[in-house]
């Protein structure tokens, strides 16, 4: 085997080691039950914030800023909104495909943060992005505690 073939192959077998462990964190990623984010779609999302979000009234706080740690899966998304009814049986959120559903923490100085979550309608949340509720909160549903309130960035911008 001449340097050339050699050269080859060693760069063959490194493609398929970075092939097999990034196989390897995906697999891991979807096992926890998150979302695979792209960094660039991540930056994107992070210069936009959407204006709107749903959240549980016992996991708002507009006094706290708070981080996206990472997007849930869709299923999981069904699972928590899907299920929310009214008094009448009927679901609350018709059809909850149209939301993306992220888990945040809040960042506090005095523990190490309480986790909740927050569904957006149309947009996205980046990875690692800090934000903050507005107090502008108003009921999406009262009978499940379900608001709506307004986005801003963590600097209260």
């Amino acid at each position: 085997m001449d340097g050339a073939d050699e050269n080859h192959e060693s760069i063959d077998d490194e493609s398929r080691r970075s092939f097999m462990k990034k196989g390897a964190l995906a697999s891991s990623a979807v096992a926890l039950g998150l979302g695979a984010s792209d960094t660039a779609a991540a930056t994107e999302a992070a210069q936009q914030v959407p204006g709107q979000a749903l959240v549980f009234g016992y996991e708002y706080n507009p006094e706290l800023s708070f981080e996206v740690i990472n997007r849930v899966q869709q299923g999981t998304v069904d699972s928590i909104l899907g299920r929310q009814v009214g008094e009448d049986g009927r679901a609350i959120v018709n059809d909850t495909a149209d939301y993306n559903g992220y888990v945040i923490r809040y960042q506090s100085d005095q523990d190490a943060g309480e986790y909740g979550f927050a569904f957006i309608r149309e947009g996205s949340l980046g990875i690692g992005e800090t934000l903050r509720f507005g107090t502008d909160a108003t009921f999406f549903n009262s009978q499940v505690n379900l608001l709506t309130a307004g986005l801003t960035s963590g600097d209260g911008n």
